[in-house]
């Protein structure tokens, strides 16, 4: 079993009822996650309080998880930044180097793919 409880995640996302399925899929990890409804709230946390990960959905009122990653990387480029996104497009994966994005995931995500890509940088 794994043990992030010292490490803390930021994820966006503008459809509250995802954040219950995040929590339900990272229960028994025990790291502590933070949800904000858009791309402003992530900007405002990430000024005040120091996080490992970012998860940012591309689709979000008052600021998109682009927009927030653009200002995120600007201030720090190491961030590490996670995109959420429903987009059936396969050329996200390259739009993926544009954004300076370091990993993607594809809605509807599963616990498998979530824990999978939280484990590369935790």
């Amino acid at each position: 079993m794994r043990d992030w409880s010292q490490k803390k995640i930021l994820i966006a996302d503008d459809c509250k009822e995802n954040f219950r399925l995040y929590s339900f899929y990272l229960r028994q990890t025990s790291v502590q996650i933070v949800f904000v409804e858009n791309g402003q709230e992530a900007l405002d946390k990430f000024f005040k309080e120091d996080f490992d990960i970012f998860i940012l959905d591309l689709e979000m009122p008052i600021m998109n998880g682009i927009e927030a990653l653009q200002q995120i990387k600007k201030e720090n480029e190491k961030e590490i930044v996670i995109a959420l996104t429903a987009y059936e497009d396969t050329s996200f994966k390259d739009k993926e180097m544009t954004y300076q994005f370091d990993r993607y995931l594809k809605k509807p995500i599963d616990s498998q793919s979530l824990i999978e890509c939280l484990e590369q940088y935790l």
